[in-house]
């Protein structure tokens, strides 16, 4: 398999700016992040929502997002540059590398909605960042 650090890195991105990216997704978007991201399709049973359960890749990101985000501060430097020096166990399951090449794929769909730009960042920033990428008003 190959260096996965590229796609854990855009996984973290994704789970930073899930909110944002659904808001912006028309259903066709939204049903594929959402099958990225769980097992199953989420169940309303009258009065509450099933706990879903996570993919085993975005389960991974999830779990260890805290980690994955300190590596990123710290080193101010792209994960697959440092990659080597970072003991993260990875799963070695096909279904974990086929999530996350599912999770991966979705930057080239956020790309071509407008919805991301080409490194998978959103092109709309939340309300109280001051970096927007698009002019105020739009």
């Amino acid at each position: 398999h190959k260096d996965m650090s590229d796609y854990i890195e855009f996984g973290l991105t994704l789970m930073k700016n899930l909110e944002l990216f659904f808001k912006q997704a028309d259903a066709l978007v939204k049903n594929k992040l959402m099958s990225s991201i769980l097992e199953e399709k989420i169940e309303f049973d009258g009065q509450k929502y099933r706990t879903p359960k996570f993919k085993e890749g975005f389960q991974y990101i999830y779990n260890n997002i805290k980690e994955l985000e300190v590596l990123e501060i710290k080193k101010g430097d792209e994960l697959s540059n440092i990659s080597p020096f970072v003991p993260l166990t990875l799963p070695f399951s096909n279904s974990f590398y086929q999530n996350l090449t599912d999770i991966y794929n979705l930057k080239e769909l956020l790309y071509n909605e407008g919805i991301a730009d080409y490194r998978g960042l959103t092109l709309i920033k939340s309300k109280g960042s001051s970096d927007l990428v698009l002019p105020q008003g739009h």
